[in-house]
């Protein structure tokens, strides 16, 4: 971890005891000083030192030595400095003596009336980022300051405020751990809500800035778009075997019936993003939990499987139309067993009783009544996560949308994990290719370990291509070279790649050359970096 000194204005690296330190929250501008500005003295000129050169007067005047600013102390070109920095984040905001949440946009005259109803710290775009949730429920304490770094007041003492602008519950806004007493009472469906108004730049940020909320740890793959927001739900469930997860995008004013449900088009099991959980922060009265159990056993735990995600689940089969069904969740609205609520499915394949189900988009009603209820029967059954959704029998995965020529990196199968380089790291390293492909690098943490490649036609209209598994065997320092052919006419050989073990965590091959042939003669398409 690097911390600012607020004397030198020079960074230190602590890998152990690390000092008091404060923290600044603030959302991104124009012209920021970031990691590799430092060493050039002509970064005080830049406008984003202003926020700086204030949290570190200003933590120094409350006797703290040193100060963490996300643009600075980072260092974002190193794709394994960025990942941990990201996965560590919301421990840092939370091991912090103080937060320093710096609203930029609202103006020194406003002090006073905060919680007019078009006062410009309710509008504040600090409220509206995903980075800044975190950042606001992590810490032990978080001062307000506006434009010109005039105190506007601490979370603590402004909890009934703050709960009305952002819908968290006040119990929650005393300092947040995904093992407090308030974590344990919500469920991740009401967790989810709370970034359903928020947003970030890039998309996959979207996942990756709630990893903290819910304590969990996942690479960063930047050209995935929102299958990032489908891993983060899949490592949740290997934490949290919560179906509320599951309960998202739902109308939950009105109860099903028995009459042949109004079933549209499949989509997928997971949510694409936490807008699809905006429901649970308007209704504020449902509570979540188990169902008591009067009408069924409890169900199996979620486990994810190469057909889909196994759960075991009250399940009611549509009498018109034996494929379709509802699912009964363990979730209620105001712990009532009638009010369960419930999802649409519809079964795959020709099997009966059936065993695999997809989702389909949410009917008009989903809310259990009795009738239903009663006639549900506890089943075990497969969940496909979908073709949108990507993974497990629901057809292909999407791929990242590419650059021509570039290598980019994209999902792995589960369990394995990813050093991820950064798009413009990769940018640097283009692969100019003069035929109709374009190349994939995956990069796995496994030892041995296995790189897949996959080549992608571009002038097909959908996604094309196969993928091949290898072993590099490889182990710290090691460098090497392996040959890999695919079952049609095209052949990839000699990939060579140097593999980097760091922190007995993060395992990166950096590829010096690869090559690609059509024919016999392979010709390399890519040179070292």
């Amino acid at each position: 971890m690097r911390l600012l000194n607020v004397d030198s204005r020079q960074l230190e690296e602590y890998t152990g005891d690390v000092p008091r330190y404060a923290i600044l929250s603030h959302t991104w501008e124009d012209d920021e000083v970031i990691f590799q500005d430092l060493a050039d003295p002509a970064h005080i000129h830049k406008a984003g030192y202003y926020k700086i050169d204030q949290a570190c007067r200003l933590a120094k005047s409350q006797g703290l030595d040193h100060v963490w600013v996300d643009t600075c102390c980072i260092d974002k070109s190193s794709s394994a400095e960025l990942s941990e920095a990201i996965n560590s984040m919301f421990r840092w905001y939370h091991e912090s003596v103080v937060c320093y949440a710096f609203l930029s946009d609202v103006p020194p005259d406003e002090s006073k009336d905060l919680d007019g109803p078009y006062s410009a710290y309710r509008g504040s775009r600090w409220f509206t980022r995903g980075w800044t949730l975190q950042e606001l429920l992590a810490p032990t304490n978080v001062g307000f300051y506006n434009a010109a770094w005039q105190y506007l007041g601490e979370r603590n003492s402004m909890r009934a405020l703050l709960a009305e602008v952002t819908a968290i519950p006040e119990a929650c806004l005393g300092g947040y751990h995904p093992d407090s007493e308030c974590a344990l009472d919500l469920n991740v469906a009401q967790r989810m809500a709370w970034a359903s108004s928020r947003e970030t730049t890039r998309l996959e940020d979207m996942a990756y800035c709630l990893m903290g909320l819910f304590d969990v740890h996942m690479p960063l793959l930047y050209g995935e778009g929102d299958r990032a927001f489908v891993r983060l739900q899949r490592e949740i469930l290997t934490v949290h075997a919560d179906e509320s997860i599951l309960a998202f995008d739902l109308d939950l004013d009105k109860a099903s019936s028995r009459e042949e449900p109004n079933f549209s088009a499949a989509r997928g099991a997971l949510a694409r993003g936490p807008r699809e959980f905006a429901r649970w922060n308007t209704y504020q009265r449902l509570s979540f939990s188990l169902h008591p159990g009067q009408l069924w056993r409890p169900g199996a735990a979620l486990q994810w499987t190469n057909r889909g995600l196994s759960m075991t689940l009250p399940l009611w089969r549509s009498r018109a139309n034996r494929r379709h069904a509802l699912a009964v969740l363990s979730c209620s609205v105001g712990h009532r067993v009638d009010r369960m609520l419930v999802i649409p499915l519809v079964a795959v394949g020709d099997s009966e009783p059936p065993t695999t189900y997809r989702r389909q988009k949410a009917l008009p009603a989903t809310v259990g009544s009795w009738p239903i209820l009663q006639e549900a029967v506890l089943t075990t059954l497969f969940l496909q996560v979908g073709v949108r959704d990507g993974g497990d029998g629901g057809g292909p995965a999407p791929r990242p949308q590419l650059r021509d020529g570039a290598i980019v990196l994209a999902a792995l199968p589960e369990g394995v994990r990813l050093n991820v380089v950064q798009q413009a790291e990769w940018d640097q390293v283009q692969v100019i290719l003069p035929s109709e492909y374009v190349k994939l690098v995956f990069q796995t943490t496994m030892n041995p370990a296995s790189i897949w490649l996959s080549v992608v036609q571009r002038d097909s209209p959908g996604p094309a291509g196969e993928t091949f598994e290898y072993d590099l065997h490889a182990a710290q320092g090691f460098q090497g070279e392996t040959t890999v052919h695919d079952r049609r006419s095209l052949s990839i050989r000699g990939v060579r790649y140097t593999a980097e073990l760091r922190d007995q965590m993060y395992l990166g091959f950096k590829v010096a050359a690869l090559y690609l042939t059509a024919e016999e003669d392979a010709r390399p398409l890519g040179g070292g970096y």
